[in-house]
């Protein structure tokens, strides 16, 4: 027989499934302070990537003047204004991260806890009927029509050799 409660129980979670694409799933299955930090050391990799990128594409746009001033160039001034440019902004695209990635931290874990609630509910409909099957095995019943007693159990086998009889 089919139970009502649980058909719609199973329908909330592979809804929830289908809509979050397993975005949340993954994000589940780390700590806040972990995922945070995992994020956070991805956007600093390809933050510090993309700052020398723009390095080089400045002085590749500025190559002409570089050659004119090789000679008056102050190479220490020079490359302490690129690493201070990079610390600058490597930083506030941390500040930025982080923000970005608590934010989705928190959105999720409500639908996460509400998607695990669901599967222990699930889990113990499960339970519940094992237990059901356990405490029914050996158990007599009357029909109500002939007065017939019939006996349930668990083994299909069983009961084809009972009927064969």
């Amino acid at each position: 027989m089919v139970n009502k409660d649980k058909v719609r129980l199973m329908t909330h979670i592979a809804i929830y499934e289908k809509n979050e694409e397993n975005k949340d799933l993954v994000l589940g299955k780390y700590y806040k302070e972990d995922y945070i930090k995992y994020n956070c050391l991805k956007t600093l990799l390809t933050s510090t990537v993309c700052y020398w990128m723009f390095v080089v594409v400045f002085v590749m746009l500025r190559f002409q003047d570089i050659l004119n001033k090789i000679n008056e160039i102050d190479y220490f001034k020079t490359i302490g204004v690129f690493l201070l440019g990079y610390i600058g902004f490597a930083l506030l695209y941390q500040i930025f991260a982080f923000v970005v990635y608590a934010i989705r931290y928190y959105r999720a874990k409500p639908g996460l806890i509400e998607y695990n609630r669901n599967l222990k509910k699930l889990i113990t409909f499960g339970e519940n009927r094992e237990k059901g099957r356990k405490k029914m095995k050996g158990v007599r019943v009357r029909s109500g029509i002939g007065g017939d007693e019939l006996e349930l159990e668990d083994d299909m086998e069983a009961q084809t050799e009972r009927r064969k009889k």
